[in-house]
């Protein structure tokens, strides 16, 4: 099984048990390619892109999606843990929490295992829904001097790539709509509200300017 059928594999799975859209899957099919394949065909945009890395958790229906966005690779290193990447980047983390999250008031920097988010609370927007589920995403992306890593996605993980488009942010926004529609439950209007707050933060604050992230170099 190659590894972007890998990756919908996961994710139709999930899709059968009600924890990924099926609308997601297709938008996945059409618009990104799994990031490993993408690299062992020497297909990763060298110019700028955007990975979402998403981690999840079955069991409580937890969400934690890495997103980075990259602009000007100079190389490309595979490891046994992910690819680094040789590059600037900017990063966000967007997290989806159940209403019945036990960690909740656990800051995600101390959190175990796929919780873990390398910031505190105190800099990300919290929007909570009207049943409970809260959102989580960075008021400012943390800036990546040099290289980054994208760790090897385990069990029902995935790492995507989508090369930057004039509808990246639509496919983003749409996605993590999806996303909470249909797994969290969500009405379709406030799970679309949330995710376009979410991603409306990320294109702000990166600074994107002709379909790329703009460091000022």
């Amino acid at each position: 099984m190659f590894p972007l059928e890998k990756s919908l594999f996961w994710i139709s799975i999930r899709y059968t048990i009600g924890s990924i859209p099926f609308g997601s899957v297709k938008l996945i099919r059409e618009k990104a390619l799994d990031l490993f394949q993408a690299y062992s065909e020497n297909k990763i945009p060298r110019d700028a892109g955007t990975i979402i890395r998403g981690f999840y958790e079955p069991e409580i229906h937890y969400h934690t999606f890495e997103i980075t966005q990259y602009a000007n690779i100079r190389a490309l290193l595979l490891g046994d843990d992910g690819i680094t990447f040789k590059s600037n980047a900017y990063r966000f983390y967007v997290i989806i929490e159940p209403a019945s999250y036990a960690e909740r008031d656990i800051p995600p920097a101390l959190r175990h295992l796929k919780k873990i988010v390398p910031h505190n609370l105190l800099d990300m927007e919290r929007n909570v829904s009207s049943s409970g589920i809260t959102v989580y995403h960075h008021r400012e992306p943390a800036r990546l001097y040099g290289f980054f890593s994208i760790s090897n996605p385990a069990g029902s993980d995935f790492a995507l790539i989508f090369p930057m488009a004039p509808d990246v942010f639509s496919v983003m926004n749409r996605f993590l709509g999806l996303t909470l529609t249909d797994e969290c439950g969500l009405p379709k209007d406030e799970a679309f509200h949330l995710a376009n707050e979410s991603v409306d933060s990320i294109k702000i604050n990166c600074g994107v300017k002709n379909e790329r992230p703009d460091f000022g170099d």
